[in-house]
């Protein structure tokens, strides 16, 4: 068989799908969503609640992706809950990035994917990662809760599907999706962006630990000798107590006696290269994590208040993201793998198609 041969059956099945990759992929799913069209996918359009094309440059592809399925897990397994919250790229050929949203179900203790965000990097972005702001994931988060919001206000409410201007005064009043906790990486664009919604988020500690350990090592360096080593050991054992606290006065005292401490290290040369180090990190330390706002992110206080509100044992609140760690990682490189041709990304017409069918 020709590689011509492979081409030709690759184009074949794609058109037996429903996608045309003779045009650009952004075609297909405007024909898809567009009632008027003959290729018009109505499976497609009932499983996808947000989508804007990117019609002029400057503007942002963006597509919520979530199922019948997903909207029900969400109602059942993740309001007055916990949700998961992180992004990913590199899962197609064009500059975008999917945010997948996570809730567990606490019987199975399994993550469950309840919506996918997709949407492109800024026109001259080279980095795809970078190709966001917090207002654009706020509003499709917003965005998803309201349209969750909807979904259970028409099942409780059939009358406004008769008569929708009864709709809005329904809304005001209705019971909004609402997860009692949501847990993050350390990205302050996903924190900023969540915190305009709901109002308990919970800082993943493998991510906050790993903020730590680099600012140690950048500060510090390695345990080259006796003074180095001390100064790690007892900034290590700083963190762990930080964790670990409930109340932000303790906070305070314990980054002071830390600071004190080294301070009075700075008088003998033997020890003084080390001390600076461990002051910088406790200045970062400080300036960066010691506020009580964010002290409220990653400390036991979080978990600990997440818990009473929940209903469930502290140690039930989920400590890192590692349920979206794993999902992220049998998407791209196991279920995603396998759709690939001749090892290339897919397009994004086609990952879409692959998510929602």
């Amino acid at each position: 068989m020709l590689t011509s041969d492979h081409a030709t059956l690759y184009c074949k099945y794609s058109r037996m799908l429903g996608l045309d990759v003779t045009i650009p992929p952004k075609y297909n799913i405007d024909n898809w969503l567009d009632p008027d069209s003959p290729d018009f996918n109505p499976f497609i359009r009932e499983n996808i609640s947000h989508y804007t094309a990117r019609t002029e440059a400057g503007e942002q592809f963006e597509v919520c992706i979530n199922t019948l399925d997903m909207d029900n897990m969400a109602w059942k397994h993740c309001h007055h809950a916990q949700l998961i919250l992180d992004g990913t790229f590199g899962v197609c050929t064009e500059h975008l990035l999917l945010f997948i949203a996570l809730t567990v179900n606490p019987q199975t203790k399994k993550g469950l994917p309840i919506v996918l965000f997709m949407f492109s990097a800024p026109t001259g972005n080279q980095a795809t990662h970078a190709g966001y702001n917090i207002e654009i994931l706020w509003k499709l988060l917003q965005g998803w809760k309201d349209h969750l919001t909807w979904y259970r206000l028409q099942l409780t409410h059939p009358i406004i599907t008769v008569h929708p201007y009864l709709a809005e005064t329904f809304f005001i009043t209705a019971e909004k999706f609402k997860p009692y906790s949501v847990i993050t990486d350390t990205d302050y664009k996903e924190q900023g962006a969540l915190l305009q919604v709901w109002p308990l988020i919970i800082l993943c500690l493998f991510h906050l630990k790993q903020c730590w350990k680099n600012s140690r090592k950048r500060h510090l360096g390695s345990c080259q000798d006796f003074w180095k080593c001390h100064v790690w050991d007892r900034l290590y054992s700083l963190e762990c107590q930080l964790i670990s606290t409930t109340n932000h006065s303790v906070v305070t005292i314990l980054v002071y006696q830390e600071h004190t401490y080294l301070t009075t290290l700075l008088n003998e040369a033997s020890s003084k290269a080390a001390a600076q180090g461990g002051l910088t990190h406790v200045a970062y330390l400080n300036k960066n994590w010691m506020s009580e706002n964010m002290w409220h992110r990653w400390s036991d206080w979080s978990r600990i208040a997440a818990s009473a509100q929940i209903g469930i044992p502290v140690e039930s609140i989920l400590p890192t993201t590692n349920h979206l760690e794993s999902f992220n990682a049998i998407l791209k490189w196991k279920h995603l793998a396998s759709w690939l041709h001749l090892g290339h990304r897919l397009h994004f017409d086609f990952l879409i198609f692959i998510l929602i069918t």
